[in-house]
């Protein structure tokens, strides 16, 4: 399994002030079925969306999207290779405003 977490700033805080929240990502395997999560902790008047995205290398594998009020908890399967290795990315907004990517990678094994 392989894990991304940050925290990230929302620039249009309230009041010209920065926001700050936790965004993590992960990716695990059991079989030939990858599990890919998505957590965007933000505060419950916060408006998120998100492209999920599954590669393996360049190779596009299958994509979501998800939106919430309030914190985002995402997560879904995808059929896989076994030995090959697979990236998570995940591009968001948070209130309209375009958030630095987040991606974990892993081995299916």
């Amino acid at each position: 399994m392989s894990r991304n977490a940050g925290k990230c700033v929302d620039s249009q805080g309230f009041a010209g002030t920065h926001k700050i929240f936790n965004c993590n990502s992960y990716i695990s395997f059991s079989g030939n079925t990858a599990t890919c999560n998505v957590t965007i902790a933000v505060g419950l008047k916060d408006n998120v969306s998100a492209e999920i995205e599954l590669w393996q290398g360049n190779n596009f594998v299958t994509s979501w999207k998800d939106s919430s009020t309030g914190p985002l908890r995402f997560s879904e399967t995808a059929q896989v290779t076994n030995g090959k290795s697979y990236t998570l990315t995940v591009n968001f907004e948070v209130n309209g405003v375009k958030q630095e990517p987040i991606s974990s990678s892993g081995t299916c094994k």
